[in-house]
């Protein structure tokens, strides 16, 4: 039944004229488009163009039903870049929201095509610059020398703790020729298998069973935490140029942004008390609607 209605959903946008004379060059505003059938528009205007599709909504709710309502379309990428969560001239707190954000940047740095869906505050925030993740990271591979001790030591210095076994973002295990490390961004931890001195294989298991889900080739590693002196750019820049913005809810959009420069207007005047070198709003978030011009 979910096929047919699916099906019938397609057919009915396919017959529309902003479907038919898409040729990936103009710009389409939906704004009487929600819900499932939102999702099956953006799943074919990706399918027609082939490219990375970046679908703008006005608020995170929005963004996390369209992201269930294309849980179904397993062929295709789809990426949530998520809000940090954090007040805006507020420094890094290596939080969990922010954890995400920085597993999606990293995900968008290897994604060629697909769809990427984001909501106006985090596309207009200030996120983590991808120099200061290549800065703060450790690329494992398999192959590449392995130093178990000199790993705990940065380990622990970005604030992981050591433990018997890691069931816990943060925490680090050496258990003989394996070592165990559950990072920060992600869903689960993984596990370094030493061969001699060299990385003889990693994989990512689940602590409550044990098991390997799955082996993988390299890993890279974030060691940044609420210490770390970061840097910040604009979302666009985890951005390739060539993405296909579909923006849905211009208007709402807008009544989102003009919040979010109110918010920024109000932090700005105890940032600025404390720090005179503390940009204006205008300079700290990125207009989507530029996109629009």
């Amino acid at each position: 039944m979910a096929e047919s209605i699916a099906n019938k959903v397609k057919s009915f946008i396919k017959t529309s004229a902003a479907y038919r004379n898409l040729s990936g060059n103009e710009i389409i505003k939906v704004n009487n488009l929600d819900g499932y059938p939102l999702s099956r528009a953006v799943e074919l205007w990706q399918r027609k163009l082939s490219c990375r599709l970046l679908v703008i909504v006005p608020s995170e709710e929005n963004a996390r039903n369209l992201i269930d309502d294309l849980s179904d379309v397993r062929d295709i990428p789809v990426v949530y870049f998520p809000s940090s969560g954090k007040q805006l001239y507020s420094s890094y707190s290596a939080s969990v929201q922010e954890a995400g954000q920085l597993k999606a940047i990293e995900k968008l740095e290897s994604m060629n095509d697909g769809i990427i869906v984001t909501h106006v505050r985090a596309f207009a925030s200030p996120v983590i610059s991808r120099q200061s993740i290549r800065n703060f990271s450790i690329r494992l591979k398999s192959g590449d020398h392995f130093d178990s001790t000199g790993l705990a030591s940065r380990l622990a210095a970005a604030g992981y703790y050591k433990a018997s076994s890691c069931y816990e973002v943060g925490t680090f295990a050496l258990r003989g020729e394996v070592m165990e490390i559950f990072p920060y961004q992600s869903e689960n931890p993984i596990r370094l298998y030493a061969d001699w001195d060299e990385i003889g294989r990693i994989a990512y298991y689940d602590p409550s069973s044990q098991q390997v889900i799955r082996n993988i080739s390299s890993y890279s590693l974030s060691l940044i935490n609420e210490n770390t002196k970061v840097e910040t750019d604009s979302f666009t820049s985890c951005l390739k140029g060539n993405e296909y913005v579909f923006f849905v809810g211009s208007e709402r959009c807008r009544t989102v942004y003009t919040g979010l420069m109110n918010e920024a207007k109000q932090l700005f005047k105890a940032a600025y008390a404390s720090d005179a070198h503390t940009p204006v709003p205008e300079k700290i978030l990125t207009s989507p609607f530029d996109y629009l011009e």
